[in-house]
């Protein structure tokens, strides 16, 4: 696994920040081993912090999610929980649905 960090900022990124983000990013999403490539930017817009993440996965393919947050911590905690929802969409939308082969078949039959 590969993860880049990058601080447009110029400011020291402290080990307590980057295990929150990979702790938030990665593991609480369920991403655990499915993770190739994670890329980072980190960004202040005013009084504001703003997070970019691009997830590529081994199998599943890419994530892209952005926050805001008045401070960097909060923006960490957005940005985990969309990433979060995103897989959870992925996952709900290529789960096997149970009967819906057996159904089909026997409208075929009938007509």
């Amino acid at each position: 696994m590969q993860i880049r960090i990058s601080n447009l900022d110029d400011a020291k990124l402290s080990p307590a920040v980057r295990e929150r983000l990979i702790q938030k990013l990665i593991q609480h999403s369920g991403l655990d081993q499915q993770v190739h490539d994670l890329h980072i930017v980190m960004n202040k817009s005013g009084r504001k912090e703003c997070i970019e993440a691009h997830i590529h996965l081994s199998d599943q393919g890419d994530f892209f999610a952005k926050a805001e947050g008045d401070n960097l911590y909060v923006a960490i905690d957005e940005l985990g929980d969309k990433v979060r929802k995103q897989v959870e969409r992925y996952r709900a939308r290529f789960q096997p649905r149970r009967g819906a082969g057996m159904k089909r078949a026997a409208e075929a039959t009938v007509s």
